[in-house]
């Protein structure tokens, strides 16, 4: 998920700072990509085998059937890796499902039932769902795929195993439409990323600080900062000195598909670098 954001440096004093978009290539990021790549590359080739023509990945619901954040982000993020693997199968985009659905007043959650699953089905050309059931434990995310066919037969399951890190966790609480269903996120499932107008960076004249400061907040449909609290901090006045020029910050918002500007939960990093 590469980010539309520019990267931005300033030098002040001897401290440089660096403001980027945590979803853009950094080494972290990049770490956990490239295990996402190597899981869904893998997954992609046992698809292959089994037959499958098209399949549909969609959000998975808790326990009171109401559409889960976490799942619709891990859903989106593997959704359009594995269309971008497939290879003798294709993936419906979830912006195509998640449109249908609404127009007929349902969520992913009555995808389990037999007759929404059948239109769903037949609108699309299916043959099959995956779906992903995720387990949180000891620090880590555990993710089963579970592919089905039209039938409900199991055809087969994979596991993948992450470690919790800041980038995911600080997506949360994600925003929704209105109605609380479909999740937003930038760069998933056809919505854009925010574009920044205005980041002007921290004044800082504390030359002896170094390291990252890992913000989260919610960038508005006005294009303001809503909601930013400290992830990771560095240094306590510092850390207020972050959130407090988020107040600053302009960006064109996310967009879905059809163009409908949305809010979207963002990462940003702080890098401070004395020299």
């Amino acid at each position: 998920m590469r980010s539309g954001f520019p990267r931005q440096s300033v030098r002040q004093g001897s401290t440089i700072l660096t403001i980027l978009l945590l979803a853009a290539i950094t080494s972290r990021a990049q770490s956990v990509n490239n295990q996402r790549n190597a899981a869904v590359r893998d997954l992609a080739k046992n698809i292959a085998q089994v037959g499958v023509h098209k399949l549909y990945l969609p959000d998975v619901c808790d326990s009171n059937k109401r559409p889960h954040g976490p799942s619709a982000y891990f859903a989106g993020s593997f959704s359009q890796l594995l269309e971008a693997n497939a290879h003798g199968f294709a993936v419906l985009p979830r912006s195509k499902a998640h449109r249908f659905l609404l127009d007929n007043h349902w969520t992913d959650c009555d995808v389990v039932r037999p007759e929404v699953a059948e239109q769903l089905a037949s609108k699309f050309g299916l043959d099959a769902i995956l779906s992903t059931l995720l387990s949180p434990q000891n620090g880590e995310v555990s993710i089963d795929f579970v592919l089905t066919d039209r039938s409900g037969k199991e055809l087969l399951r994979s596991n993948y195993v992450e470690a919790r890190n800041a980038a995911t966790v600080a997506l949360f609480p994600a925003m929704t439409a209105a109605a609380g269903w479909p999740f937003y996120f930038g760069g998933i499932d056809g919505v854009t990323m925010p574009k920044a107008h205005e980041m002007r960076p921290v004044q800082n004249s504390n030359s002896r600080i170094s390291g990252a400061i890992i913000l989260s907040a919610v960038v508005g449909t006005d294009g303001k900062i809503e909601q930013p609290r400290v992830i990771q901090g560095l240094d306590p006045g510092l850390d207020q000195a972050s959130l407090d020029v988020t107040k600053s910050w302009r960006f064109e918002p996310a967009k879905t598909p059809d163009g409908t500007p949305v809010a979207v939960r963002q990462v940003f990093e702080m890098n401070f670098k004395s020299y």
